[in-house]
């Protein structure tokens, strides 16, 4: 769809009609920022703001849209791709292209907070605990390796363990390490 310099939507698509809005008619002269989930207004205020200062800038950000018929105020994430056109005199407005990506978000969440659990639970365990990848980087350092070591993670994550414990290669760790894999 197209909006004007104030977020007015001038015009609007039959798909949009479907998805969102039988009535998309009634979009028209509306602001944009009416459709959006209050948490994601100011994100979307300061992304349009960018576009507005910058011709032929474009934008994409993820935001909740409320969803059609939903009496439980139910939001969809979509994303939007936005086009400072506002200089083309055809177009004369700023043009936004959405996609529904609910399912990528909530997949994204759920692995997040996946993440956020294991990680928690191997910052509980009470022994030193070291997560490497196949080359030897540090992907997990928990508090009590930082305790025992006294390096912090941000030092060691990403690096590979070879350059962080003195002679590597005539410790006990490397024959460790060795044998486990």
């Amino acid at each position: 769809f197209i909006v004007d310099e104030s977020c007015n939507i001038k015009f609007t698509t039959p798909g949009l009609e479907e998805f969102f809005y039988p009535e998309s008619d009634s979009w028209i002269n509306k602001k944009g920022f009416d459709y959006l989930h209050e948490d994601d207004k100011e994100r979307a205020r300061e992304a349009f703001d960018s576009m507005l200062l910058n011709v032929n800038y474009t934008a994409h950000i993820d935001l909740r849209v409320k969803k059609q018929g939903s009496q439980s105020g139910e939001f969809v994430w979509m994303e939007f791709k936005g086009e400072n056109k506002l200089a083309d005199p055809k177009i004369n407005g700023i043009i936004l292209s959405i996609r529904d990506v609910t399912e990528h978000v909530r997949s994204q969440q759920k692995l997040t907070n996946y993440s956020e659990q294991i990680t928690s639970i191997l910052n509980s365990i009470t022994d030193g605990f070291v997560a490497l990848d196949k080359n030897l980087a540090v992907r997990l350092w928990n508090k009590v390796a930082e305790q025992i070591v006294g390096i912090k993670p941000r030092d060691v994550l990403g690096k590979s363990i070879v350059n962080i414990v003195t002679n590597y290669y005539d410790s006990a760790l490397h024959l460790a390490i060795k044998k486990a894999i």
